[in-house]
C-alpha cells in the first residue's frame, strides 16, 4: 500500500489493476464468456448480463435454489468484469454462503476467489484476505492449479494492501511459478508486475524495473494494449521513486494516451492522479490540480473507496504546496477516514502523517504530535521503512515548530541515514534541507550551510524546483547570519526567477495563497539589503510580491486586461494567448506520437506563439504604459518610482520583517532606507490602538507610534502629501491621526502607484 506523504507511487492502483486481470481469468472460467472476459466488445457484455439477470429472476423457484446460486455467481462476475464492484458483491457472497452451506466444495473454491477478489477491488481488504486465503488451501487441496494461482495472485495483492510486501513476495513467486507451468502468458505478466509492486516497496528499484520490463515485454508480444499501460504506470512509479521525474512522466503520459480510449474508469484516474503528482514535482501545479479533479470525477461512481481516498489525498497534498492549509487538512481528513474504516493500515499510517504535518504548518503543535507519532508507531510495526522515513522528516518539523530543537535533529538525522541506507535521493534532499534549518535554530549557520548546500546540488539534479526554492531559501538564511548579505541578495533573486516560474497561471485564489508560501524568503532579502545599507534592493525586495500579488487579488490578467487595455490590444493579446495555448497542447499531442519531426515542428509553432504574446506585451507597455503596468506588473526599479513622485510628495513603502522594521522613503530628490522602531513593539502598540479624539491632544498611543514609525522618516517641512505602502500590521492603521495636516493616499505598491 502507499506510503508517502505526498501520496505517491501509485501501487495501489496498479495492485487494482492486476486483481482485475486475476478476476478477468477467473470470469474466463465461470461465466462462459471468454471473448468478453477478456476484453471483447462491451456491449457483448452488456447482453450477457441482461441475459444472466433474467435467468436469475427465473430460477428463483425454491426448487431451482442449487441453480440459482451457479446463476448468481456467473451474473456476478459478468458484473464485475464490467467494473460493477459493487453490484457484483451480494450475488457472489450468496452464492458463497449457498456453496458453503450445501456444497460441493469446487463451486464454493470458485465463489470465494470470485467474492474475495472483487472484495479487494472494492478494498475491504480484511474479508478478501480471509476468502482468498481458503480459497486457495480449497485450491491445493482439490488439485485445482488454474483457480489455486488466481487465488495466490489475487491473495499477494491483498497483502500488499495491508503492507506485507514480503508476506506479497512469497505469494506472488508462488503464483508464478505456476503461471510459467500452465503456460499461462498473460497471467504471467500480471504477475511479474506485482512482483516488481512488491520490490518497489521493499525498496528494491532495480528489481522492480526488471521485474516491470520483463512483463511489458510480454505484453507487446501479445498485443495487450490497456495492461501495457497498466505496466507504463508502474514504470513510471518506480522512476518516480528514484526521481526520474521526467522519465516517469513520459512513461505515464504514453499510459494515458491508452486509457482515455481503452481503459476502464479506474485505469484511467489511476493514471491522472499518477501524473498530477509528477506535475507538482516538476511544477506544474496548475495541471495536476486538473487532473485531481478529474480523477476523482471518474472515481465518484466506481465504487472503489481506497482509490477515492488516495485521489483526495493527493489532491490536499497541492493545496498543501500553494500554502492553502485549510483545505489541505479537510481533504487529508476525508481520506484519513476512509482508510481506517477500510481497515488499510498503510493508508491509515500515511493519513495520520499527512494530518500531523498540516497540523504543524498551521500551528497545532500537540495535535500535529499525537498524529504523527502514531503514524511513526503503525509504520514500524508493518516494518515500511519509506514511510518510516516521511513520519521521521514529519516528527522533526513538528519538533522544529514546537521549539523542542534537540528531539528535532535527532528525528531528522535518523531520516536522513534511512534515507541514505534506501539510495531514497528526493528525500535525502529534502531532509538534508529541514536538518539545516534545525542547525540554524541552534545558532551553528555554518554547519547549515554545508547541509543546504548539500541539499541544493541534490535538488537541481533531480530537477525538485520547490525543494531548490526551500534550499535556496536556508542559504540565504545561513548566509545573513555569517554576515554575507551579498551572497544572500543573490540566493533571493534567483528564489525570485523561480517563483515566477512555478506558480505562473494559477488561478485569482490559488495565486495569491501560493506567493504568500515564499513571503519570508522577501523578508531575509530586505534584512540583506539593510545590511548593505542598498535602498533599491530592499524596495525591490519589498514590492517583488506586492506587485504581482495586486494582480492575483484583483481577479487575474484576463480580467484586469479587458477593464484597463484598449480594446484593440485587450483583443489582440487574448488571440495571442489563445494561439499560445493551442500550440501548447499541439506540442504535447506530438510527443505522445514520439514522431521526433513533428515534436520540432510544434516545438517551433509554440516558440512563434510566445513570441507573439511577448510582442503584444511590450507594444501594451509602450502604447498604453498606465494600463499595462497593471496587466503586467513587473516590480519597478526604484528610479522609476523615484521619477514618478511629485514635489511635495513622499512616497514611504514599509516593511515589517520579523523583531525589525524598516522604510523605502522615496522623494523627487532622494531615495533612502531607514530603521524603525522595535516591529515588536510596533506591533503591540497597534494592537492597542484607540482612535483618540484628534480635535484634542493626542493620545499615548498616537504618540507612541508616530515616535516608532514616523519620526525617524525626517520628513521635510515643506511635505504636503504622504503616499503610503503599508505592512503588516500597519495596514490597520489611519496614518491620518500620526501625520495631521498632510494628505494621505494609501498605495497597495509602487507599482502601482508608477
Amino acid at each position: 500500500m502507499r506510503s508517502s506523504s505526498k501520496n505517491p507511487c501509485p501501487d495501489g492502483h496498479a495492485r487494482l489493476w492486476r486483481a482485475c486481470a486475476a478476476l478477468l481469468a477467473l470470469l474466463v472460467c465461470l461465466s462462459g464468456h471468454a471473448d468478453t472476459a477478456a476484453g471483447g466488445e462491451r456491449e457483448d457484455l452488456a447482453a450477457a448480463i441482461a441475459l444472466w439477470n433474467k435467468r436469475l429472476e427465473a430460477a428463483k423457484d425454491p426448487d431451482l435454489a442449487d441453480r440459482w446460486a451457479l446463476i448468481a455467481r456467473k451474473l456476478g462476475g459478468l458484473y464485475a468484469a464490467a467494473g460493477n464492484l459493487k453490484e457484483a458483491r451480494p450475488l457472489l457472497f450468496d452464492a458463497m454462503r449457498w456453496h458453503e452451506e450445501q456444497g460441493p466444495e469446487r463451486e464454493l473454491t470458485a465463489s470465494l476467489l470470485a467474492l474475495g477478489i472483487v472484495c479487494q477491488g472494492l478494498g475491504d481488504t480484511a474479508p478478501a484476505l480471509a476468502y482468498l486465503s481458503r480459497a486457495v488451501m480449497l485450491a491445493q487441496r482439490l488439485k485445482q492449479p488454474a483457480w489455486e494461482v488466481a487465488g495466490l495472485s489475487a491473495l499477494g495483492v491483498a497483502q500488499l494492501r495491508v503492507g506485507e510486501p514480503r508476506a506479497a513476495l512469497k505469494d506472488l513467486e508462488a503464483a508464478l511459478a505456476l503461471r510459467r507451468r500452465l503456460g499461462d502468458r498473460r497471467g504471467e505478466a500480471a504477475t511479474e508486475a506485482n512482483i516488481g509492486i512488491a520490490c518497489l516497496s521493499l525498496g528494491k528499484y532495480a528489481a522492480a524495473l526488471d521485474h516491470f520490463k520483463t512483463a511489458q515485454g510480454i505484453q507487446e508480444e501479445l498485443g495487450l494494449r490497456l495492461d501495457k499501460a497498466r505496466t507504463l504506470a508502474d514504470i513510471a512509479a518506480a522512476y518516480e521513486r528514484l526521481g526520474a521525474y521526467r522519465t516517469a512522466a513520459e512513461n505515464l503520459e504514453k499510459a494515458l494516451v491508452i486509457c482515455e480510449t481503452t481503459g476502464p474508469r479506474a485505469d484511467h484516474a489511476s493514471v491522472l492522479t499518477a501524473l498530477g503528482r509528477v506535475e507538482v514535482l516538476l511544477g506544474d501545479c496548475v495541471s495536476a490540480i486538473g487532473r485531481h479533479e478529474r480523477a476523482l470525477e471518474l472515481l465518484d461512481d466506481l465504487g472503489s473507496r481506497d482509490l477515492y481516498a488516495a485521489a483526495l489525498a493527493d489532491l490536499g497534498a497541492i493545496h498543501e504546496s500553494l500554502g492553502a492549509t485549510q483545505r489541505a487538512l479537510e481533504l487529508h481528513k476525508q481520506a484519513l477516514a476512509v482508510f481506517q474504516d477500510l481497515g488499510d493500515r498503510t493508508g491509515e499510517a500515511a493519513g495520520l502523517r499527512r494530518v500531523g504535518a498540516v497540523h504543524a504548518r498551521m500551528g497545532h503543535h500537540g495535535r500535529a504530535l499525537q498524529k504523527l507519532e502514531q503514524a511513526l508507531k503503525i509504520c514500524r510495526e508493518l516494518r515500511d521503512d519509506r514511510a518510516e522515513i516521511l513520519t521521521l522528516g514529519s516528527l522533526g518539523n513538528a519538533y522544529l515548530a514546537a521549539g523542542r530543537l534537540q528531539s528535532a535533529k535527532s528525528r531528522h538525522e535518523q531520516a536522513l541515514a534511512r534515507a541514505r541506507g534506501n539510495k531514497e535521493r528526493a528525500f535525502e534532499a529534502s531532509t538534508l534541507g529541514n536538518l539545516g534549518l534545525v542547525h540554524m535554530q541552534l545558532n551553528e549557520p555554518k554547519r547549515a550551510l554545508e547541509l543546504q548546500e548539500q541539499a541544493l546540488a541534490i535538488a537541481r539534479e533531480l530537477g525538485l524546483r520547490r525543494t531548490v526554492l526551500l534550499n535556496r531559501w536556508g542559504i540565504a538564511l545561513a548566509r545573513l547570519a555569517l554576515g554575507e548579505p551579498e551572497a544572500t541578495r543573490e540566493q533571493v533573486r534567483l528564489a525570485a526567477e523561480e517563483i515566477d516560474a512555478s506558480i505562473a497561471g494559477l488561478d485569482d485564489v490559488a495565486g495569491p495563497d501560493a506567493r504568500e508560501v515564499w513571503a519570508g524568503l522577501f523578508d531575509v532579502g530586505v534584512l540583506a539589503a539593510a545590511a548593505l545599507g542598498d535602498a533599491e534592493e530592499a524596495f525591490a525586495c519589498m514590492e517583488h510580491g506586492r506587485a504581482r500579488s495586486l494582480l492575483d487579488a484583483l481577479g487575474g490578467r484576463a480580467t484586469l486586461a479587458a477593464l484597463t487595455l484598449p480594446p484593440e490590444l485587450a483583443e489582440a493579446e487574448a488571440r495571442a494567448r489563445d494561439k499560445e495555448r493551442l500550440a501548447l497542447l499541439a506540442k504535447r499531442a506530438a510527443r505522445r506520437t514520439g514522431r521526433r519531426s513533428e515534436i520540432q515542428r510544434c516545438q517551433r509553432a509554440l516558440d512563434d506563439a510566445r513570441r507573439a504574446v511577448a510582442a503584444i506585451v511590450v507594444r501594451a507597455q509602450r502604447d498604453a504604459r498606465a494600463a499595462a503596468d497593471i496587466v503586467h506588473p513587473e516590480p519597478p526599479d526604484l528610479a522609476t518610482v523615484q521619477r514618478s513622485v511629485r514635489e511635495g510628495e513622499v512616497l514611504v513603502v514599509y516593511a515589517l520583517v520579523g523583531a525589525r522594521a524598516f522604510a523605502v522613503v522615496i522623494t523627487h530628490a532622494d531615495r533612502r532606507l531607514v530603521e524603525l522602531g522595535s516591529a515588536t513593539e510596533i506591533r503591540a502598540v497597534c494592537q492597542d490602538l484607540q482612535p483618540e479624539n484628534t480635535e484634542s491632544a493626542p493620545g499615548p498611543s498616537v504618540v507612541r507610534l508616530r515616535r516608532l514609525v514616523v519620526e525617524p522618516l525626517a520628513l521635510r517641512k515643506d511635505t504636503t502629501r504622504l503616499l503610503v505602502c503599508p505592512h503588516d500590521a500597519l495596514s490597520y492603521i489611519p496614518m491620518t491621526l500620526l501625520v495631521p495636516g498632510l494628505d494621505v493616499v494609501y498605495v497597495p505598491s509602487g507599482a502601482s502607484y508608477v
